[in-house]
This record gives structure tokens, C-alpha cells and sequence, in this order.
């Protein structure tokens, strides 16, 4: 591919053939080696690819991921906006009857396989918004035009997305506006809730279960905070945009053996928190909650993995997402804040205006994933409506 004209229905195809499927560490060793060359080799595809158009590119390397830093400098001015999207993949798991996962198929207007929805589809869409802004320069832009192609996305981001902005900021580059590519039917995600795991030791003691009488069950413990868990109620302002905040515990651990009874436990508590509720709010919360069971528990650990973020929807690149939206396809966006975490945050964080656009979003991490080629069509001209919009 490249030195040719090529659309967005075959860049996807190519995409999807790429066998990138995101590992953690332990996953390596057992993982198919095709998985590990295909990881490996798509970023120097990507960047052969873009390169046979005449964009510069470079790849910024951190542990196994190697992620591509493509650009277009249109004019000197400072004015600089990012394209991010990610081509790491989650495995294909079972239940694909369409097609095979990696085996890209176009079926009643749509096209399937593993990344089509998320998020090859919105890569593959920026990518052809890039070549096509590269072989037909626009006189009229000022700035430069980035394009950040990622790994890691599916299990973190720190070594993807996290890691390249690190490394641009070193060099001094800052960005305006970045969109990313995550599925979101062409509606507009203006921010995400963040993500707090809290680990609760529980305590008991432990003894042969026949003799029950002489020792305490660290489970019944667990139950009991578990219990009062369910019934905590977050004040907070409430935002349409997003869903309220949420404490669910998702994992417990306790005992040793059947006939033990156990002298401790753990619970894993998932937060999802709005711009509203700081750790604080939670803290204070699960506390007031468990004051009588309070020499029954610690707290081992507390992690913040993303913070919540929400974009102004009067920023410059929101109010351009809608125009250039309602233009291309003749309805008015939706806006919201759904959804787990993305690379977005890593934008949010350095205080860049960001928001999600991209394919189809009803079937990331199915069986028979896909997107549509009318979709994807369409996404192209919004991207490259909204960088004209924003850079002339």
C-alpha cells in the first residue's frame, strides 16, 4: 500500500489482517507467536505506509510497544493538533461466525473482524484523513498536524499514549486540541468518569472448622462490609453528560482450605468517579459507612488509574465537532461522558481541549465486531472538517 490512491475501506481491511493484540507481561511467554510478530510489525508498516506519502514519522519506543509519531507541518505557527488512536487490540476470544477475527469481511454494508470498532475503525479513518491532507496540501492551514498511532491502549495506555505525550512535552510540544478514535457512533464523548481500586484487608482469625466456636470468620466479616458497601449513597452534582458515581466491590479473595476457617480476606473495591467526587468524597464515604465494623478492616492500598475529565462543550473544538457533525451528516450530536477509561486522559491531564469521536460503537470487544462502511465514510470527512475548521 501507499504511493496510490487508497480508501478508507481498504485501510481498515489492512489494519484488521494485523494480529495486535495488547498482552500484559505474563501473557508474552504463552501468547502465539504470530500475535508477538504482528504486534511488533505493524508500527513499521504504518510508518513505511505514511512515509510513501510524504508525511514525516518516527516511532518512540517504550518496553514492548512501539508507537508511531506521524506530522504534517502545514505553516510555523504554533498551532498544533493530535489524531489519536489506538491499534492494539483486545484477544478475539470465542463465538465469531461472520468471519475469523483476523480475516476482514465486508457483509451488509459493514465490515468485520477484531479492531473494527475498536479502534481500528477510527484509526484507519485518521490515517486516510492524514494522506489525504498530505497529498493534497491545503494552502489555507496554519499549524501543524499530528498523528499518534498507539499500543498499550487496552491495558493502560502508559506505555502508548501516556509515554509519547511524555516525551513531546520534553521536546516542548504542546497540543490545542487532540481528538481520539474511540467508538462513539459519530456523537461526541466530552469526557470520561475516573477510576479509583481501593484493596481492603479484612481481618479474623483463623482455626479448624470444626472448632468454629473458638475463632471469627474473617467471610462473615467480609459479607457484613460488603453488605453496608451496597448502601452507600455519593452526594454529588449531577451532570446529564455522565453517569453518577459508582463503588462496586469486584473482587474477594478469603481461606485457605475446607477446613479452615479463614483469618482474613480481601475485597476489591472499583470506583468510577465524576468530576464532582474527589478521592476524598470516597474515602470519607466508605469510612462513615464501615465506622462499626472499623476494627474489622484496613485499607492496604489505594490507586488512582485515571482521573475524571470533561471538556468544555463551548471550547473551540467541541462547538467545531458539532458544526462539522451536523454538516456531514445532517443531525445534531449527541455529547456525553460514558464509557470506561480511554487515552484521553493523558490529554485531559496536560490540559489539552479532547474529545472521542469515531465508528460505530455497539459491538467493541464482541464477537463479530464491525463497522460500517457508511460510518466510516462519513468519519473521515469529519476529521478533516474539523482540522480545517480549527487550523485555518
Amino acid at each position: 500500500m501507499g504511493e496510490e490512491e487508497y480508501s478508507v475501506v481498504d485501510i481498515l481491511m489492512k489494519l484488521i489482517e494485523f494480529k495486535t493484540v495488547a498482552l500484559k507481561e505474563d501473557e508474552v511467554e504463552t501468547a502465539p507467536q504470530e500475535w508477538l510478530e504482528d504486534y511488533e510489525r505493524f508500527p513499521f508498516w504504518l510508518k513505511d505506509f505514511l512515509e510513501s506519502y510524504g508525511v514525516n514519522v518516527e516511532i518512540l519506543k517504550k518496553g514492548r510497544v512501539n508507537n508511531v509519531v506521524a506530522k504534517i507541518k502545514f505553516s510555523n505557527e504554533k498551532k498544533t493538533f493530535a489524531f489519536n488512536g489506538h491499534w492494539d487490540v483486545v484477544p478475539p476470544g470465542e463465538g465469531w461466525t461472520i468471519t475469523e477475527p483476523f480475516k476482514p469481511r465486508i457483509y451488509n454494508g459493514r465490515i468485520y473482524g477484531r479492531g473494527a470498532c475498536d479502534m481500528k475503525g477510527g484509526l484507519a479513518a485518521m490515517i486516510k484523513a492524514v494522506i489525504d491532507f498530505a497529498t493534497n496540501r491545503e494552502e489555507d492551514l496554519n499549524g501543524t498536524l499530528y498523528l499518534l498511532a498507539v499500543g498499550d491502549e487496552e491495558i493502560g495506555g502508559f506505555n502508548g499514549t501516556g509515554y509519547v505525550l511524555e516525551r513531546l512535552s520534553s521536546r516542548g510540544i504542546k497540543f490545542n486540541y487532540a481528538i481520539v478514535g474511540e467508538p462513539t457512533s459519530l456523537n461526541i464523548r466530552i469526557g470520561r468518569r475516573g477510576i479509583i481500586r481501593i484493596k481492603l484487608r479484612v481481618k479474623g482469625s483463623q482455626c479448624h472448622s470444626a472448632r468454629s466456636n473458638e475463632c471469627e470468620n474473617a467471610i462473615f466479616n467480609l459479607c457484613k462490609i460488603i453488605q453496608k458497601i451496597s448502601t452507600i449513597k455519593i452526594k454529588e452534582e449531577r451532570d446529564p453528560a455522565f453517569p453518577p458515581t459508582s463503588i462496586n466491590p469486584t473482587m474477594v479473595n478469603s481461606g485457605v482450605a475446607p477446613n479452615i476457617i479463614p483469618g482474613e480476606g480481601e475485597i476489591l473495591i472499583d470506583v468510577r468517579n465524576t468530576p464532582y467526587v474527589s478521592l476524598e468524597d470516597i474515602m470519607s464515604a466508605l469510612e462513615s459507612k464501615l465506622v462499626d465494623l472499623k476494627e474489622k478492616y484496613e485499607i492496604e492500598k489505594v490507586d488512582i488509574l485515571a482521573k475524571p475529565f470533561k471538556t468544555d462543550i463551548n471550547s473551540e473544538l467541541v462547538r467545531a465537532l458539532v458544526k462539522v457533525i451536523e454538516n456531514v451528516t445532517g443531525r445534531k450530536p449527541r455529547m456525553d461522558a460514558y464509557g470506561g477509561s480511554s487515552d484521553a486522559k493523558f490529554f485531559a491531564d496536560m490540559g489539552v481541549q479532547v474529545a472521542e469521536v469515531g465508528v460505530d460503537d455497539k459491538t467493541l470487544h464482541h464477537a463479530n465486531e464491525w463497522a460500517s462502511i457508511d460510518t466510516l465514510k462519513k468519519l473521515v470527512n469529519v476529521y478533516k472538517g474539523v482540522v480545517k475548521k480549527l487550523l485555518t
